[in-house]
């Protein structure tokens, strides 16, 4: 199993860089492979592939300090953790003032990518059984009006939960995505509703913070926080870049 904590600490203001923390727990199976590849590649290259997956989301990010490693090998546990800076978190529009800070699930994405083959004859291979947990906490310099919500999608390969929550007056948001598989396979006859419950999982990826200034300029806050899909142009590409990241096994070939 893999839990994956990112923590995007904005509370220094708009204008300031935020710092990005990623906690990545890998137990197992997982704890091995991490410790694998860690053995044969320079951590440093390591870093450095991290660094260029992130790029893909925030154009902005730079290092903030080495990779740091935890390894429990009585608890088979390792867990990585990475430090950022991105710079421009808080985008501004142009013309009308309006700032936007986007958060990405990116380490939940590749389970909800479109099959290359939606339409087959004999039932697709999954990889089973997996249980992948992804939070992201969200540290801000004001309050802010969280509305807490929670949704899961579901189909016959997989279970997707969905819930966000505000604490402290919405100054603390987190939001926790969890994907599990419930079989090795789709059957050829539930593809049609497989491939929509994956769009409907990647449509509640992703958090937006809006802020507007008032009308009258005064510089006071009109705050709005809205869900979105965000899907990117260039997000296979992104995707494509997660070669240390998430690394599945190819699944077997399809059970005709």
């Amino acid at each position: 199993t893999r839990e994956v904590h990112t923590q995007f600490d904005a509370r220094r203001g708009m204008d300031e860089p935020a710092r990005l923390t990623v906690r990545t727990t890998n137990r197992s199976a997982d704890a091995e492979s991490m410790r694998a590849l860690l053995g044969r590649e320079p951590r440093e290259s390591i870093q450095k592939d991290y660094l260029n997956f992130y790029a893909s989301y925030y154009p902005g990010i730079v290092s903030a300090g080495p990779l740091e490693v935890e390894d429990d090998r009585d608890a088979n546990r390792l867990v990585t953790i990475e430090r950022y800076e991105i710079a421009d978190f808080w985008g501004t529009d142009a013309g009308t003032g309006v700032r936007r800070a986007a958060t990405h699930a990116a380490d939940m994405q590749s389970w909800f990518e479109e099959p290359k083959a939606p339409i087959r004859r004999g039932p697709m291979a999954l990889e089973h059984p997996v249980d992948f947990t992804h939070t992201t906490e969200i540290l801000l310099h004001d309050t802010w009006p969280i509305e807490d919500n929670k949704g899961s999608v579901s189909d016959a390969g997989f279970r997707f939960d969905h819930s966000v929550r505000g604490y402290s007056q919405g100054r603390r948001v987190v939001m926790e995505d969890r994907y599990r598989s419930l079989s090795d396979h789709v059957p050829a006859k539930a593809m049609a509703q497989h491939v929509a419950k994956l769009q409907e999982a990647r449509d509640t990826l992703g958090f937006e913070l809006t802020w507007t200034p008032d009308s009258a300029g005064s510089g006071g806050f009109n705050l709005t926080v809205a869900l979105l899909a965000l899907l990117l142009l260039g997000v296979y590409a992104a995707l494509a870049l997660r070669v240390y990241r998430h690394d599945p096994p190819q699944p077997a070939a399809p059970l005709e």
